[in-house]
């Protein structure tokens, strides 16, 4: 029971976290399109990752939300949580500027916080794999 809870908590947190990451994608259109077209790294790809990437915020909050879907969206949040880490590290680190395109109140954090949390959020997505793995029956 007690990991069925915490599971419910872990697939809510990323419901959350990609529908308001995507809604603010969205909402703030023309702020996203200039920050992935001053990272230094999407440049030549920009234009593709414009809709892509809160089409696919969205398609796996809606993944997480069914149950015979459920590792599927796991899985790809867990792609999604390792992109976004590393390309924020890459740019950290080999970067001077780090345009931030996340969303809201994400924008706000800083380099070293943000990474922080998409470690957390990465473990949490293992940690949701995992579980959903232990709830499925053979």
């Amino acid at each position: 029971m007690r990991n069925k809870i915490i599971l419910n908590i872990i697939l809510a947190l990323f419901i959350v976290l990609f529908l308001y990451t995507a809604g603010s994608k969205l909402l703030n259109y023309q702020g996203f399109v200039l920050d992935i077209k001053q990272s230094p790294i999407f440049k030549s790809i920009s234009s593709g990752l414009l809709w892509t990437i809160p089409c696919a915020e969205l398609t796996i909050a809606m993944l997480l939300f069914s149950r015979s879907l459920r590792l599927a969206g796991l899985y790809a949040a867990l792609l999604l949580m390792l992109t976004f880490t590393g390309y924020i590290i890459l740019l950290n680190y080999f970067m001077d500027y780090i345009p931030c395109s996340c969303g809201g109140i994400l924008e706000t954090l800083s380099p070293g916080t943000h990474i922080l949390l998409n470690i957390l959020l990465t473990v949490m997505a293992l940690g949701g794999i995992y579980l959903q793995k232990k709830t499925i029956k053979p």
